[in-house]
């Protein structure tokens, strides 16, 4: 790495001929954000890489949410406090309540039960009723095919290297 010559966005390689940029010294979300923007197929990059083989980054900048958060919370205790100083003035409207709407009403229905539903048969049943039922296709649609294709993505293999930039039809959430 030292060896290389400085180049803009990272270091140049001589060996590849490409800039191989520095991911050691981003964040998670700062790499892949840098990836992204990138227009290639491949990128040359430097990751610092654990025990394991996954990929080391830089922990995130501490958020500075806590300390405005704070500030929020005290100035809206501070005027909720003087707003409750004042009584409220009294409604002279007059307060009525309606009975609650039975609906429709019933009425008797005009067919029974029985004889709109056939009786259930009882006994053994016929095996030529049994296997006259049609073979279900249990082959998905390509629309079907395409939603499991997209919701099983193979995970992000961490390396060191070259890497193949794979731009996802749907932005990814972490």
């Amino acid at each position: 790495w030292d060896a290389m010559e400085p180049r803009d966005g990272g270091r140049y390689c001589g060996r590849c001929e490409k800039v191989v940029i520095d991911l050691a010294a981003l964040s998670r979300a700062q790499a892949e954000q840098k990836i992204r923007s990138l227009d290639a197929s491949e990128v040359c990059v430097q990751l610092a890489v654990d025990r394991f083989g996954d990929a080391v980054f830089q922990r995130p900048p501490p958020s500075r949410a806590p300390h405005w958060a704070a500030g929020v919370v005290l100035l809206t205790a501070l005027t909720g406090a003087t707003a409750c100083d004042e009584p409220e003035p009294p409604c002279h409207a007059k307060a009525f309540q309606l009975e609650p709407d039975p609906g429709p009403p019933m009425m008797p229905a005009e067919t029974s039960l029985a004889s709109v539903a056939p009786l259930p048969t009882t006994g053994p049943v016929p095996a030529e009723e049994l296997t006259e039922t049609p073979a279900i296709e249990a082959t998905p649609t390509a629309e079907q095919q395409a939603l499991t294709a997209a919701k099983h993505r193979p995970p992000v293999v961490h390396v060191r290297g070259r890497m193949p930039i794979h731009h996802p039809p749907a932005p990814l959430i972490f």
